[in-house]
C-alpha cells in the first residue's frame, strides 16, 4: 500500500488500515499521559496521535480510523460540564463528539463514557446532576478540582461505579443516603487528604484544626453505608461529620482501609467493628470517641495500623490489642486510658511505633518491651508509670 506523505503537523507516517484502527482504540491513554506531560512543560516531538489522526480525516485511510463517537446522551452531559465549569474536554467539541480524541475520558464501544479523571483540575462549581446519566459510568475521579457545594443525590444512580474519589475539594452539605445504592462500589474517597493541626495545652488534650479549601462535609455518616458491600477502601478524614459511627459498618466485610479521622464523631466504636476481618488500615484519631476500646477489636488479626488517638477513650488497653500480630504502628495516645500496660505487648514483633502517651496509664514500664526489636518510636510521656525503659536492639 502506498505511504501518504506526512503531514505538516509533524504526525507519524500513516501505517497499514489494521495497525491506525489498533492506534485509535489506543488513542485516549496517549492523549491523557500527553496532557500530563504538557501541563509539567514537556513538549514531545512528535504531536499525540490522537491528533495526527485528526488531521488525516480527509485522506483515504480516515474511514478505517475506528473512532467511536459519543452516545447522545454523554454529549448532553459533556454540554452541561462546559457550561457549569466553563471547561470543554480537550479533543471534544459539539462538531466533533468522537470519544477516541477527548481526554481524561475513556468509552466503550458504544459511545457510552465509562471513566472521568479529573484529578487536580481547576473546575471549580459544583458538581452536575447530569451525572446521572452516565449509566455505564466506572470510574470517576475529581479530586482535587475545587467544587464546591454539596454532593448530588444522583450520584446515586451511577451502579455501575466502582472507584469515586472527591476528595480535597471545597463541598459542604451531607452525604447522601443515594450513595447506598452504589453496590459495586469499591474505592470512596470523600476525605481531605492535608488536614494539619496544631497541638495546644500542655498535656496536649486539645488541638486546633487547619482547613485550606478542603472538604467540610457535615451531618453523620449515613447509614446506608453498610449497604456496599465491595468496598475495600473508605476515606471520609477531614470534615465536620458529627454523630456516632453507624454499626451498619460492620457490613463491609471487603473493607481494608477505613479512615474516619479528623471529624467530630462522638459516641463509642461500635463493636460491630468487629466483623471488618480483612481490615489493615483502621484510623478513628481526632474525634471525640467515648467509652472503652472494644475487647472484641483482637479479631482485627490483619491489622497494620491501629490509630485511635485524640479521642477521650477510656478502661484498660485490652488485651486482644496484643494479639495483633500484623501491626506496624499502634497509637492510642492523648486519651484517658488506665491501667498497666501489659506485659503480652511482646507479642507485636513487627511493631515499629508505639504511642500510648498522655493517658492515665500506671504501674511499671514492663520489660517486654525490651524485646520489640523493630521499634524505632515510643512515647510514654505524660502518664503514671514508672520504672526504667528497658534497653533494646532496633533493626
Amino acid at each position: 500500500m502506498r505511504r501518504l506523505r506526512r503531514s505538516s503537523l509533524n504526525c507519524p507516517p500513516t501505517w497499514a488500515p489494521a495497525a491506525v484502527a489498533a492506534a485509535a482504540v489506543a488513542a485516549v491513554s496517549r492523549q491523557r499521559m500527553a496532557w500530563r506531560e504538557r501541563r509539567r512543560g514537556q513538549h514531545a516531538a512528535v504531536l499525540p496521535l490522537a491528533w495526527c489522526l485528526a488531521a488525516l480525516a480527509a485522506s483515504p485511510l480516515a474511514t478505517m480510523v475506528n473512532a467511536v463517537p459519543f452516545d447522545a446522551s454523554q454529549v448532553q452531559f459533556l454540554q452541561v460540564c462546559q457550561w457549569v465549569w466553563g471547561h470543554t474536554f480537550h479533543g471534544w467539541s459539539a462538531t466533533n463528539p468522537n470519544c477516541s480524541t477527548a481526554t481524561r475520558i475513556k468509552c466503550d464501544s458504544s459511545g457510552m463514557i465509562v471513566e472521568i479523571d479529573m484529578t487536580s483540575y481547576r473546575l471549580a462549581g459544583s458538581i452536575p446532576a447530569a451525572i446521572s446519566s452516565l449509566a455505564n459510568l466506572r470510574s470517576l475521579d475529581l479530586g482535587a478540582c475545587q467544587l464546591n457545594e454539596s454532593i448530588p443525590a444522583e450520584i446515586g444512580s451511577l451502579t455501575n461505579l466502582e472507584y469515586l474519589s472527591l476528595n480535597n475539594n471545597k463541598l459542604t452539605g451531607s452525604i447522601p443516603e443515594t450513595l447506598g445504592s452504589l453496590t459495586s462500589l469499591k474505592y470512596l474517597d470523600l476525605g481531605n487528604h492535608q488536614v494539619t493541626y496544631l497541638i495546644v495545652a500542655a498535656v496536649m488534650s486539645d488541638f486546633t484544626r487547619h482547613f485550606f479549601n478542603q472538604n467540610q462535609l457535615t451531618g453523620s455518616i449515613p447509614a446506608a453505608i453498610g449497604s456496599l458491600e465491595n468496598l475495600t477502601f473508605l476515606d471520609l478524614r477531614g470534615n465536620q461529620l458529627t454523630g456516632s459511627i453507624p454499626t451498619a459498618i460492620g457490613s463491609l466485610a471487603n473493607l481494608k482501609s477505613l479512615h474516619l479521622e479528623y471529624n467530630e464523631l462522638t459516641g463509642s466504636i461500635p463493636a460491630a467493628i468487629s466483623s471488618l476481618t480483612r481490615l489493615e488500615n483502621l484510623q478513628l484519631d481526632y474525634n471525640y470517641l467515648t467509652g472503652s476500646i472494644p475487647a472484641a477489636i483482637g479479631s482485627l488479626t490483619q491489622l497494620v495500623i491501629l490509630n485511635l488517638e485524640q479521642n477521650q477513650l477510656e478502661g484498660n488497653i485490652p488485651e486482644g490489642v496484643f494479639s495483633l500480630l500484623s501491626l506496624e504502628d499502634l497509637y492510642l495516645g492523648v486519651n484517658k486510658l488506665t491501667g498497666p500496660i501489659s506485659s503480652s505487648i511482646s507479642n507485636l514483633s513487627s511493631l515499629r511505633s508505639l504511642k500510648l502517651q498522655a493517658n492515665r496509664l500506671n504501674g511499671t514500664i514492663p520489660y517486654t518491651i525490651g524485646g520489640l526489636v523493630r521499634l524505632i518510636h515510643l512515647h510514654l510521656s505524660f502518664n503514671l508509670l514508672y520504672g526504667s525503659i528497658p534497653p533494646h536492639s532496633p533493626n
